[in-house]
């Protein structure tokens, strides 16, 4: 899923952006993704993949263990995001990164 496809998920399944919970711009989701598209910070927000989650059907929990002996239960939103922190800090570029965790 490219990050333009999230964001416009998340807003479908609820998600308002930190800041803006009194803007009249929340009904518009271009402007949103104009001004969140270049400044990555919403992928550290729960919020933002728990909306994603219940607009793509990612309700299932979770067993997820690390290589570095790390055990997580959590849900399928919040493994994703997990992922897409994962990917970025081996190196991936933020775009790919989130293809890559919601795929």
């Amino acid at each position: 899923m490219k990050i333009k496809d999230g964001i416009k998920s998340a807003i479908e399944g609820g998600w308002i952006p930190q800041g803006m919970e009194n803007s009249p711009q929340i009904r518009k989701p271009n402007e949103i993704m104009a001004n969140f598209y270049h400044q990555p910070t919403f992928l550290l927000n729960t919020s933002f993949w728990k909306a994603i989650g219940k607009t793509e059907g990612w309700e299932n929990d979770l067993y997820y263990r690390s290589n570095v002996d790390m055990e997580i239960y959590c849900n399928e939103s919040e493994f994703r995001q997990l992922q897409c922190i994962k990917n970025i800090q081996t190196g991936k570029d933020i775009l790919s990164a989130f293809d890559l965790a919601t795929n």
